[in-house]
């Protein structure tokens, strides 16, 4: 069972971030603990806490790349894969949203964002579709 919109927005409102909330959902795909994916993405929250890339985008990759990355010198085929993985999500996400960063993706800059509520609005739906979409493709 998929996490919902309204869960993400009480994890959002008990300081786990997007990239932390995308990446804990795919445990079983990258045999990791939640726990562990969850830390390793929390410093991508906000654009990596300055608008910039998207956690949720940043922490699909990571999920990609644990799926499908090399660690083999000389794995021409294993790269070919990660990059078609990595492309298709990218491409997909791209279909709505031209750009990544968050200020792009939220209109303005952090600190207004989530002044005006637009944050907690945006986010939890944008995580939401970051998730289906990378189930979709892995």
């Amino acid at each position: 069972m998929s996490i919902t919109t309204d869960e993400i927005q009480d994890l959002f409102m008990n300081q786990i971030d997007c990239g932390s909330v995308v990446a804990s959902q795919f445990s079983d795909e990258t045999n990791r603990s939640a726990s562990d994916l969850m830390k390793a993405c929390s410093g991508f929250g906000g654009g990596l806490f300055c608008g910039e890339t998207c956690g949720a985008i940043a922490a699909a990759n990571v999920v990609i790349g644990l799926k499908y990355g090399i660690d083999t010198p000389g794995d021409e085929e294993g790269k070919t894969e990660l990059i078609k993985k990595v492309s298709e999500f990218n491409a997909r996400m791209h279909e709505k949203y031209p750009s990544f960063l968050c200020t792009n993706l939220l209109g303005s800059d952090l600190a207004t964002a989530a002044e005006s509520g637009k944050m907690m609005q945006f986010c939890p739906n944008f995580c939401k579709e970051v998730i289906d979409t990378l189930k979709e493709i892995i």
